[in-house]
């Protein structure tokens, strides 16, 4: 236990100094603290590795650091299904699952976040035809409001609620993922002038595990996300597709991209915090309004800025607060650089996503309010109460969720 201590965010605009910070290194230890702050009035948030810049996880009670709950559990390769302790990183879980002959179905750019922070947040890759990480979840343990580690399993009715709870039905301590047989990806990378992008943009969605790109909007974008020089106007495209190879090596960088085990292609975006980014989920049958609309709000009204725009898809799920709950999403995203005024552009941004109907990435830079929510999640109102049901003392909310959930 931590004293005083004061916790900050990856991108160093969020933080607080909660009244204690916990170090729990099993389930039922995680249990014995939360109900010894129940009992003593105080709130409780838990963090992941801090990758989010929203305000969910600053709180002046007790934060929950699941630093030492790490590790897979078990594996069971008839189903295909792991558990895994709450704070394991992505970016540990590739090596003990690929010995089990198994693999996460997608992943993102990054692999540095907790498996319950990413999953809590909603967090996913790309690829028209995969989820994100949370629809993958089958079991969920957590401590609750009483104090009591409860599981909830799919099939229950709050299933849904709690593969993307944002840590508002109690303090995870382990899930149990399913999985996919272990395979290798093949990466290409290839620079596209816009037109092309657009001609080709079926196409490619339709044909590739994988496509995703970086339209860049002048000569200096592409350095925002260390990619080698793209000219302005072009996208700098990724495709993933499944390969088989020997498995006599772990990965290869070729003169396009890289192969090898999917666990080690995924990755490939810097992780210094020298920016902040904003993503925001669109209806599929809206990808090219969304992205076309952006490109002219750069273009016409900021062309100072230097932030590419990302644009990924992504299959639909049945998780209440999932940013794909109920249809298939494309995902547009920008980033501002640390230290510059990037907030009249990112409001800018904000307002003509809610007028496309968006959805916002929970863990990054949004100004969606009570009411942006409760539109844009068709089941908001059934997160709220599953949520009471498991926390009515609203021990598990922080200032930032208390004004989101109108308590």
């Amino acid at each position: 236990m931590t004293a005083a201590a004061t916790w900050r965010n990856w991108g160093l605009n969020q933080s607080c100094q909660p009244h204690e910070i916990v170090t729990p290194s099993t389930p039922d230890e995680v249990a014995a603290v939360v109900a010894a702050a129940l009992r003593e009035g105080r709130t409780v948030r838990a963090a992941g590795s801090g990758h989010s810049i929203m305000p969910i996880v600053p709180t002046d009670g007790m934060l929950v650091d699941p630093t030492r709950l790490t590790g897979v559990t078990s594996v069971d390769r008839d189903t295909g299904r792991a558990t895994i302790l709450a704070g394991t990183r992505l970016s540990a879980l590739g090596a003990p699952l690929w010995e089990a002959g198994l693999s996460l179905a997608n992943q993102g750019d990054i692999d540095l976040q907790t498996i319950t922070g990413a999953t809590s947040t909603g967090t996913k890759g790309s690829g028209a035809g995969l989820t994100n990480l949370s629809a993958t979840i089958t079991r969920t343990q957590l401590v609750d409001g009483q104090g009591e580690l409860v599981e909830i399993a799919a099939g229950d009715d709050a299933h849904p609620a709690a593969q993307v709870s944002l840590g508002l039905l109690g303090v995870i301590t382990q899930v149990e993922v399913q999985l996919l047989p272990r395979y290798f990806l093949r990466e290409r990378n290839t620079a596209m002038h816009f037109r092309d992008l657009l001609e080709k943009w079926d196409e490619l969605k339709a044909s590739h595990r994988h496509f995703s790109f970086w339209w860049m909007p002048n000569d200096r974008a592409h350095a925002l996300y260390g990619f080698e020089p793209v000219p302005a106007d072009y996208g700098w495209v990724k495709l993933l597709d499944e390969v088989e190879i020997e498995d006599s090596y772990d990965v290869r960088h070729l003169k396009e991209g890289r192969v090898g085990r999917a666990y080690l292609v995924y990755p490939d975006t810097a992780t210094d915090p020298t920016f902040h980014e904003m993503e925001y989920m669109v209806d599929a049958a809206r990808d090219r309004e969304a992205f076309l609309a952006l490109r002219e709000l750069m273009l016409s009204h900021y062309p100072e800025v230097d932030s590419p725009i990302q644009i990924r898809w992504q299959k639909q799920d049945s998780a209440w607060l999932s940013a794909q709950y109920g249809r298939d999403t494309a995902s547009v995203s920008v980033s501002g650089v640390i230290g510059t005024d990037y907030v009249p552009f990112f409001t800018a941004v904000d307002s003509l996503m809610k007028s496309l109907g968006a959805r916002p990435h929970w863990g990054k830079w949004n100004a969606y309010r009570a009411e942006d929510v409760a539109a844009a999640y068709p089941r908001w109102d059934d997160f709220r109460r599953v949520r009471a049901r498991f926390d009515p003392r609203g021990a598990f909310t922080n200032e930032y969720f208390r004004e989101l959930l109108e308590l």
